[in-house]
């Protein structure tokens, strides 16, 4: 990796060069087990899914780094590292649900969704020593970070259905409790609870021979991951430092979609419709700090002058939109 970072006026300040050997081992296993009951009654079920998975991930990266500075803003540096990764991820879900027959057309549903899941992001780092070997222990980037998250999600839906027209519309609540421990570099513990009401929304209409219109909303939540909530810096590029943030909430998401299909079976006309939007609330996006004056983190990482530290952060107002249209005719 070759980089030139330069001030706002374009004066160049640091030329990097970077240096990487990896290896790395990933495993994956997952399971699933489905369980129905119909009984005598039409449309009376009741079914049980339970879902299991394991992910390894493990490797070693020897990272040598020079950055070369133009003028007297810092000292020219060199840095050689190997990093020892080992992250595990586990994870146990179910979902027990009911349905029950209501009148010709209608359909009660009530289920209960509970998760589990526990991961660990552990990983040592070493500076070479004068022989070459790498026995010298840098704390600075060595990190012992254990995450487990439970949630539990209970609901109700409607869904009514006939041949023009086809919908359904519910609302779940779910609590979660995220739960983190970091012993290195430096110490702190994440123990918060969170309380979400989801809704959803989704409707097929039968508009005439050929013409269909589809809308649906849904009303989801994302998890921080570990690697987003442990403060273990990422010095690939020494002038450009990543790193994540404890105090992340988790994310909850509104999206619609609306599609729209006719089709001309006489003339051979097709035309098509899609719209969609999606409004975050504590939407997990990125917040970068650039750094005037050289710093030094808690866990001892150095931040040269002009630097730029980028670290994960809750905001609010996200939202991003999508349409397209298309008409297709057979010519000639």
């Amino acid at each position: 990796l070759l980089g030139l970072t330069s001030l706002p006026g374009g004066e160049p300040l640091a030329e990097t060069a970077a240096f990487t050997n990896a290896s790395s081992l990933a495993l994956n296993a997952e399971g699933e087990l489905r369980i129905r009951h119909r009984f005598a009654a039409r449309g009376r079920t009741l079914s049980l899914s339970l879902d299991g998975e394991v992910q390894d991930r493990g490797g070693e990266t020897i990272q040598t780094t020079s950055v070369t500075g133009f003028g007297d803003r810092f000292e020219d540096s060199l840095t050689d590292q190997l990093f020892d990764t080992d992250a595990l991820t586990r994870s146990v879900s179910a979902r027990l649900s009911f349905t029950e027959p209501l009148g010709e057309n209608g359909q009660l549903q009530l289920s209960y969704r509970p998760q589990v899941s526990r991961s660990t992001s552990d990983q040592a780092a070493f500076l070479a020593d004068a022989s070459g070997g790498y026995t010298i222990a840098d704390g600075a980037f060595t990190s012992v970070f254990e995450q487990q998250s439970f949630v539990q999600r209970g609901g109700a839906s409607y869904r009514y259905g006939t041949r023009e027209v086809n919908g359904q519309i519910g609302v779940d609540l779910q609590h979660e409790r995220l739960e983190g421990e970091q012993a290195a570099p430096e110490a702190f513990t994440v123990d918060r609870s969170f309380v979400s009401v989801l809704p959803s929304a989704r409707m097929r209409i039968s508009a005439g021979e050929g013409k269909r219109i589809s809308l649906d909303y849904r009303a989801r939540t994302q998890t921080p991951s570990a690697n987003q909530l442990r403060s273990l810096v990422d010095n690939s590029n020494p002038l450009l430092l990543t790193t994540g943030n404890p105090e992340l909430d988790p994310s909850t998401t509104h999206s619609v979609r609306v599609r729209f299909n006719s089709t001309d079976a006489a003339g051979g006309s097709v035309f098509y419709g899609f719209l969609s939007g999606a409004y975050g609330q504590d939407y997990i996006g990125s917040a970068t700090t650039l750094v005037r004056q050289e710093t030094t983190t808690a866990s001892g990482v150095v931040i040269p002058a002009g630097g730029q530290l980028t670290r994960p952060a809750n905001l609010d107002g996200y939202w991003n939109g999508r349409s397209l249209l298309s008409y297709g005719s057979p010519v000639g």
